[in-house]
This record gives structure tokens, sequence and C-alpha cells, in this order.
């Protein structure tokens, strides 16, 4: 009997214990929270966005500004000096052709009245094309001396510069035909390149088996006159070594050609150095 009652006590204490006090609210954690209001009121408010103003834009495209053009740079005039003059130099064959000038060629002006403070003498080549332009002479009467590797030296002793003019001064060859000539220079012979060829050493070989030996003009160039039209063919003979060739050659080219020792042997005649002259 007295089991049970304690029984029945310690049921009503622990009842008492796990009672909630008065007004005390239940864990937040004792429930989740339910929302009793219309969806349109639960959710969140849409903040207003920041107005942007709209871009301002020009009411026709601009038109593109073309770019200025290149200014032209100063040219430096033929005649350097007021009250000068210039000489435009011109190599002729026999017939009035214009002939072909080579770098190596050259001009020599004396001034036959030199004044008191003028040069005596002037030296001139040819350009890039072949020309030989003189500028800057001061008037007067000159001598002139072409040196040509084709026509050999031309001179003129009439010549007359008129200032502030631009002269054509025409020297012209007097000698055998150009037309029937084949003029032939040799560099780079011998360990200095500088050596001499030999004139017995040159032979051309032309049509039908022909063989002509040319005559020295000095300065390793080497002239053959009388040619018949045709293809020739130049030998250079050397003492121990194989003969070096030319291919291909022909009278009448107004031209002077190069046989060149420190470059390869070619089929057709070596230009280098040789400018036009027309």
């Amino acid at each position: 009997m007295l089991g049970i009652v304690l029984l029945g006590a310690l049921v009503l204490t622990a009842l008492w214990l796990v009672r909630p006090l008065d007004g005390a609210q239940a864990p937040a954690h004792a429930a989740l929270p339910i929302a009793t209001a219309p969806r349109e009121q639960a959710e969140a408010p849409i903040l207003p966005v920041a107005a942007v103003p709209p871009a301002v834009l020009p009411a026709a495209p601009r038109d593109i500004v073309a770019p200025e053009p290149p200014r032209p740079t100063a040219q430096a005039p033929v005649l350097a000096t007021p009250g000068h003059a210039s000489l435009e130099i011109v190599l002729l064959d026999e017939r009035g052709r214009d002939a072909s000038l080579s770098y190596v060629d050259s001009l020599w002006l004396t001034k036959r009245d030199q004044q008191p403070g003028e040069p005596h003498g002037w030296q001139f080549a040819p350009d890039t094309h072949g020309h030989i332009t003189t500028a800057d002479l001061p008037p007067g009467r000159y001598a002139g001396t072409l040196h040509t590797g084709l026509a050999g030296v031309v001179q003129r002793t009439d010549l007359v510069v008129t200032a502030d003019q631009k002269l054509r001064a025409e020297f012209r060859h007097t000698g055998p035909p150009l037309e029937q000539r084949i003029a032939v220079r040799i560099l780079g012979l011998g360990p200095s390149r500088t050596e001499r060829a030999r004139q017995t050493d040159v032979v051309l070989h032309g049509p039908g088996g022909s063989r002509h030996i040319p005559w020295d003009a000095g300065g390793n160039v080497f002239l053959f006159d009388g040619l018949a039209a045709g293809r020739y063919d130049l030998e250079l003979r050397r003492d121990g070594k194989e003969s070096r060739w030319l291919h291909g050659l022909a009278p009448g080219k107004l031209r002077e050609e190069w046989l060149d020792l420190g470059c390869e042997e070619t089929s057709e005649p070596y230009d280098h150095g040789v400018f036009s002259g027309h």
C-alpha cells in the first residue's frame, strides 16, 4: 500500500516540473512559423531601380575627316647656285644612237676661261641609271674628256655653258663602228684581283669556228671590232687553271660586257655594273 502511494507522488511531481510557466513562450525552434497573410503581401517588396538618362546621340552621323595629305619634301634643284648651269652628258655611236655608260666610266671637265676663285676642273661619274648630269657649273667655255670602256676616250673642246640652263652635251664616237664591236672588261684577276690579263689569253669564238684576238684598250678592257652579226663566246685562258667563259655575246649591243672571275660562270653576258643609257 505504501509503495502505491509513493509511485503516485513521483508521477505528480514529474508532471509539475515539465509544465510551462505562466506567460512563457515556446522556444523559437519549437515550431516553424506559418504564413497566414496572402502571397502577394508575404513576398519581399520590389525596390525601385534608379532611372538612367538615355544616351544623347547626334542627329546625323559625323563625316569622316580625310587625313591630311603628305606635304611635298623639298628637292635639291638641279641648278644649285643662281646663275650656274648643268649638262646632261650623252654618248652617241657613229649613227647617233645613245650608247650605254658603265659606272666605272667618268667625265673630266676643265674650264677654258677660268675666273678668279673658280675651280679649274670637275670629275663626274654616272648615276645608277647610267646617266651623267653635271650640276652647279659656272657659265663659260669648257673642254670635256669622256672615258668609257665601250668607246674608249671621247673628247670635246667646244662646250659652252649658259647661266641658268640645263643643256645636253653629246659626245660622239668617231672610231670603228660600235654596231660591229664587242667590249669586255675583265675583273678579279690574280690573287689581288687587280692583275691585268694578257691580250693573247683573251679569245673570242665566233660563228663557223672563227677566232678573234682583241686589242687592249687599257684597264683590262678588250675590244673586238669588225664583227659580223651572230653569237659569240669569250674565252679567258689562265695558266694552270681551266679557262673561264662568257657566253652569248653579240656585237651592236652598245654596252660594255663584264667577266668577273669572282662570280660563277654564266651562260649569259654578265651585266653587273652596266647601266642602260637609253
